[in-house]
């Protein structure tokens, strides 16, 4: 049992971590947008639009679930 429980625990940091990098990605390209708007291509504004927001809603969930916890 105590291993299903270390192996729940690693899953968890991997899914997080993941979940880490992307939101580091969405910071950077936000910085992009806000400093160099005349050099962005539409077309991948629109690719992040459609397959990234559901990180933040991700993030929130995970924010919500460490301030109940507190």
């Amino acid at each position: 049992m105590r291993q299903i429980g270390i192996y729940w625990i690693q899953k968890r940091v991997e899914e997080l971590n993941l979940l880490a990098e992307r939101l580091i990605r969405m910071a950077r390209f936000r910085n992009l947008l806000i400093h160099q708007y005349g050099d962005i291509d539409d077309r991948k504004v629109y690719e992040i639009i459609c397959s990234s927001l559901n990180d933040l809603d991700l993030y929130l969930t995970e924010l919500a679930t460490l301030l109940k916890a507190l």
